[in-house]
């Protein structure tokens, strides 16, 4: 399972011209450091600015999926209002909708709109709980949380907004964690998405970026691709080292505390 991330990491350290003439061993030939200085000075824009914008694009999209879907999940779960029988089967149907289907429509309505060469088709949609599995998520978390806790809550003269605050969120931390964090997984991968709507190259993100490393009638700049490909994983890696164990416990403890 490691092996490929290891013979990127050493290839990535080999001119390109052994790249794939040095079988599949893990240790590098004639060792360099150029594919990385090529990385980032080869285009137009630092690859940084990749980095970057991609960071920009995860954070905003990351935040509006902890807002929206936490807020939706809670009025589910908690408050449960007329039909919430009939919303969860909805939630989980446009979870199966193919993203193929919608692609085009959601296009032609944010060209209408002037968004096209913007980062707001992708981050705006999330503050309004487009994305329904993280909606499913939290309210199956919701769920579990302990009622004679929200109970005791609202006979004290809670609000909504207070018990959403103060008693939810805070026994919902993991459960926000896992989602945020999966989100920004989720948005740093996208590519059909980010090519489509974004077009000026101060804009793109890292998997358009490292798409330009390749030319299809050209030559390719293999050396400098994996390269960046290496960095571009560094961020992905320590998010996830740091969360990790927010996420088992989230799994593990379903909104219950002792």
């Amino acid at each position: 399972m490691l092996y490929p991330l290891f013979w990127l990491a050493i290839s990535s350290l080999e001119p390109q011209s052994v790249i794939f003439s040095s079988g599949l061993g893990l240790l590098p030939k004639d060792m360099t450091f150029d594919n990385y200085l090529r990385g980032f000075t080869e285009l137009a824009v630092s690859f940084g600015q990749f980095l970057i914008n991609s960071l920009v694009l995860c954070s905003l999209g990351a935040l509006g999926i902890i807002v929206s879907s936490s807020v939706t999940a809670y009025a589910l779960a908690i408050l449960r209002p007329k039909g919430t029988r009939w919303v969860l089967p909805v939630i989980l149907g446009s979870v199966m909708l193919p993203f193929n289907v919608v692609i085009i429509p959601q296009y032609i309505m944010f060209r209408s709109i002037g968004w096209v060469g913007t980062i707001l088709p992708m981050v705006v949609p999330r503050f309004f709980a487009c994305d329904a599995l993280y909606v499913y998520v939290l309210l199956q978390f919701m769920r579990n949380l302990p009622k004679d806790l929200v109970d005791a809550s609202r006979v004290d003269g809670c609000s909504h907004w207070h018990l959403y605050k103060d008693v939810v969120l805070p026994l919902s931390v993991p459960a926000l964690i896992t989602v945020g964090l999966l989100s920004f997984l989720d948005i740093w991968n996208q590519f059909l998405t980010q090519l489509i709507y974004l077009s000026n190259i101060h804009t793109l993100t890292v998997p358009v970026g490292l798409s330009l490393y390749l030319d299809a009638v050209g030559s390719s700049d293999y050396g400098a691709l994996l390269a960046m490909s290496v960095l571009s994983l560094l961020p992905l890696l320590l998010i996830f080292t740091f969360f990790q164990r927010y996420i088992t416990e989230g799994i593990s403890t379903q909104g219950l505390r002792g």
